[in-house]
């Protein structure tokens, strides 16, 4: 995927791709990832999510987000999966590997599902949570600054759902 791009139909993403600049899925368009898929993003790309997002890998065959590099240093990191506010309630991270980023996954005013995801060399924070009543469970952060920050939450209806997640090696927990 080449600069500035936008995905503004619905499509699948299966097998293995190389995100070499920032990408964003249009309000009103499903991005759906198959279970095994790999995908390597270049240092500082944003995957930026204003319609959904239905990554569902398996216990077996778990979706992966990584670094373009095998053994990337800090400032070879990719930056983030960004929900914004105009992101679909029902999009879902459920048994994905994120590894190498500089914020796993950032979810501002969304009701995002975050199921058995496992974060791994995170500089800043596993996952980012502003003003949404997103639902984490059976993830598992290791490394960043902080596990899982929140920020904002006096004005929702209900608090995020944070349940059985285990955070360590982190600065802040």
């Amino acid at each position: 995927y080449k600069t500035e791009e936008r995905i503004i139909k619905d499509l699948i993403f299966t097998g293995k791709l190389n995100i070499i600049s920032d990408l964003t899925v249009a309000e009103n368009v499903t991005l759906t990832i198959d279970p095994n898929t790999v995908i390597q993003l270049e240092d500082d790309v944003v995957f930026e999510i204003n319609g959904k997002l239905s990554a569902m890998g398996t216990e077996e065959e778990p979706i992966l987000f990584t670094s373009l590099y095998s053994n990337p240093s800090t400032g070879q990191y990719w930056n983030r999966i960004k929900f914004n506010n105009s992101a679909n309630d029902n999009s879902i991270l459920k048994y994905c590997n994120i590894k190498y980023a500089v914020c796993g996954t950032d979810v501002d005013k969304v009701n995002l599902t975050i199921e058995n995801c496992n974060y791994s060399n995170i500089s800043y924070a596993g996952i980012k949570i502003t003003e949404a009543n997103a639902s984490v469970s059976n993830c598992d952060i290791t490394s960043g600054t902080y596990g899982i920050q929140i920020y904002n939450t006096n004005n929702l209806t209900n608090d995020p759902y944070i349940e059985e997640n285990t955070i360590h090696d982190c600065v802040h927990s």
